[in-house]
């Protein structure tokens, strides 16, 4: 264990004043009439990371987004792994119907944009394991982006402190490839151009939707991007609920979304909407079945979102699965990502009673996860052996082979 420092007081303020005037916050009351933020909580020094491993990744990084386009254009085959668990989660179920609806439409949807974000972890023998793929309402790619820089001032600030508030690897090593707002943004207006583009001469004046929740602490991450659209591309956004969408939205019979009678939407852009508790009633999923049925470039589709899913990922540890899905496509430089991870209980196979007996032996060495997302929804330590009792729930469960990565102190 490293030693636990005790910073200055100083340097404490001088963080928080960093992230305040730099917009690395988060509301502190979620309610839409209030104005008060808190800053985001960070590490007051960043974590190491084997440099090789991180180009590894960077460099696969181009495949893991094709297999995924792979498997949305694949999406009945993926429909067809994932029905078993619609018949008793709702909201996949949910999400399957929408996504069945919109292939009965009389015309093609204009296009897709994927804004993903894979999150690893790191084995003993420096080896990157895939542990969530997120393909909806990807956060954080704003802030992340703003704190090389705070890194950097806080190195700065300490130095005539002590030299033992920081090591050699703060941040003279830091990455200089992580510019995601205008990643993002980028590709954000490619999706708009495209619309443009199929589309012809718009009638109405184009914006973008973001497609938001009731009550939303993470707000300065998504004006960061929000903001860059309009001062790099002048592309307007609107910060858009499910009610909002029902109330003021006119989809035509040709599929144009038409907002408040004279602006059309070119880009719907998620941060809600990968939860079952952000669905307040009927009317929201119809919202969802609107904006889908649209001529709008979707981040993600509803297809796009269906992969979010673990059960997805754990199909993926499987070969012969892996074949099924993927077809004769190579990529050899990633299965290894998902190898040897996971269980799922569809079938209670004697391999699984085997895996379920030492997860209840030793629940320390596993990790059980739900198919939701947005944190808070895996299970570990004693209360793994607890679930694994009630046998007739266990299909909405991925058991995972639990990640040990290095701890530092920060």
């Amino acid at each position: 264990m490293e030693e636990v420092f005790d910073y200055p007081k100083e340097i404490i303020e001088s963080a928080n004043q960093y992230l305040a005037s730099n917009g690395i916050m988060f509301k502190k009351d979620t309610c839409s009439d209030t104005f008060s933020y808190n800053p985001a909580p960070i590490s007051l020094r960043p974590s190491p990371f084997p440099k090789n491993v991180y180009d590894s990744i960077r460099y696969n990084q181009t495949s893991v987004n094709s297999l995924v386009d792979i498997l949305m254009r694949n999406i009945d085959k993926v429909i067809a792994l994932l029905d078993p668990l619609a018949k008793i989660d709702p909201f996949i179920a949910s999400l399957i119907k929408i996504t069945q609806e919109v292939q009965k439409l009389p015309y093609h949807q204009i296009g897709y944009l994927g804004i993903l974000r894979t999150d690893y972890m790191i084995t003993d023998d420096k080896q990157a394991k895939l542990v969530e793929l997120n393909t909806i309402a990807s956060g954080l790619g704003a802030i992340s982006t703003l704190m090389a820089d705070f890194y950097r001032y806080i190195k700065f600030i300490g130095a005539s402190y002590t030299s033992k508030h920081h090591s050699s690897y703060d941040v003279e090593n830091i990455a200089d490839d992580n510019d995601n707002i205008n990643g993002i943004v980028d590709a954000m207006k490619q999706a708009h151009d495209l619309y443009i583009e199929k589309r012809g001469e718009l009638v109405n004046r184009p914006i973008m939707a973001y497609i938001v929740d009731y009550e939303e602490a993470n707000i300065c991450d998504q004006k960061h991007i929000e903001n860059t659209l309009f001062f790099k591309h002048k592309l307007v956004s609107r910060r858009l609920t499910f009610a909002d969408i029902n109330e003021y939205c006119e989809l035509k019979e040709t599929g144009e979304l038409v907002y408040k009678g004279r602006e059309e939407i070119t880009v719907v852009y998620y941060r809600s909407g990968y939860s079952p508790t952000q669905y307040r009633s009927d009317e929201d999923w119809e919202a969802r079945e609107t904006l889908e049925k649209s001529l709008a470039v979707k981040c993600p589709s509803v297809a796009l979102q269906l992969l979010t899913f673990k059960k997805i990922q754990e199909l993926l540890s499987r070969p012969s699965v892996w074949h099924e899905l993927v077809g004769p496509a190579d990529f050899d430089e990633i299965k290894g990502l998902f190898a040897g991870q996971m269980w799922g209980f569809e079938e209670i196979t004697p391999e699984i009673e085997e895996v379920i007996a030492d997860a209840k032996m030793n629940p320390e060495k596993y990790v059980l996860k739900t198919q939701r997302e947005g944190g808070g929804n895996n299970y570990f330590g004693d209360d793994i052996p607890h679930i694994l009792e009630k046998t007739e729930d266990l299909m909405q469960y991925s058991l995972m082979k639990r990640i040990f990565p290095k701890e530092f102190e920060g």
